[in-house]
């Protein structure tokens, strides 16, 4: 499947190998929609302890290899509701544990912009 770049977007830029390798060792470890745990019910995190560290740690350095800017434990087939996230690769990341989205109202302003997921190839 070959996507249309808009009229303005920038050229993508060219991965030197070792980066290519590192993305690609990274991205091997997410699942695509429809296998493992992405279909499946998340379990909450009750305590806060090291293994949650270690998980959401784990995430973000997956994430980051992976030049990805959102990523869920669903992704990598863990059945907790952990969500890391970055707004550019080049940012530090954010972890949400628990996330509950409460409260949300639509507008009617829109802000386009174009992301990929890493479950979604191409």
């Amino acid at each position: 499947m070959e996507v249309e770049r808009e009229q303005d977007e920038p050229e993508p830029a060219e991965l030197d190998p070792e980066t290519r390798e590192r993305r690609d060792a990274a991205r091997a470890h997410v699942r695509t929609l429809g296998t493992g745990a992405s279909a499946r019910a998340r379990l909450r995190f009750e305590r806060f302890a090291d293994a949650l560290r270690i998980e959401v740690q784990r995430m973000g350095e997956l994430m980051h290899d992976a030049l990805g800017l959102g990523l869920a434990a669903t992704q990598l087939g863990v059945l907790h509701r952990v969500w890391s996230t970055a707004h550019y690769p080049e940012d530090r990341w954010t972890a949400l544990v628990n996330p509950l989205v409460d409260g949300v109202q639509r507008t009617d302003d829109l802000e386009a912009a174009r992301r990929g997921c890493m479950s979604l190839p191409e």
